[in-house]
């Protein structure tokens, strides 16, 4: 299933509006390959061990925005945490590699710093979830 043109991203129930992603912010880095006591040999082969589990990583900003679509968008997503001290949920993607939507268990990094501009307005800020 190609892009759906509604969403990129949806964090439990909730599919984040494109209103609320800067334009060409969406960025991911789907099905990283892992590697697990991988390392090079005496004669400088590489000896790879790859797990059979990828991570991905979905990224984008906010434009500026007013205090009441900034609440929106935080509570619709922190209202979908299955485990809110680590942040953790199930995350649906598009994966712009395989133009498929597909979903998984992520968690969204503790270090979102959010910068007000005045008190109707939060300027741009950066939100990521990474695959567990």
């Amino acid at each position: 299933m190609a892009f759906n043109g509604t969403y990129y991203l949806k964090v439990g129930n909730y599919e984040i509006p494109l209103k609320y992603m800067a334009l060409d912010s969406y960025t991911t880095s789907p099905n990283q390959r892992q590697d697990l006591d991988s390392g090079r040999d005496a004669d400088g082969y590489m000896h790879r061990n790859v797990l059979p589990h990828t991570a991905t990583k979905v990224e984008f900003e906010t434009p500026p925005l007013l205090v009441a679509d900034f609440r929106a968008l935080i509570n619709g997503i922190y209202s979908n945490f299955t485990n809110s001290l680590e942040k953790k949920c199930t995350v649906r993607y598009y994966d712009d590699e395989t133009d498929t939507y597909k979903q998984g268990t992520f968690y969204m990094p503790g270090t979102v710093s959010f910068k007000v501009y005045n008190r109707d307005l939060y300027n741009s800020f950066r939100l990521a979830f990474i695959e567990y």
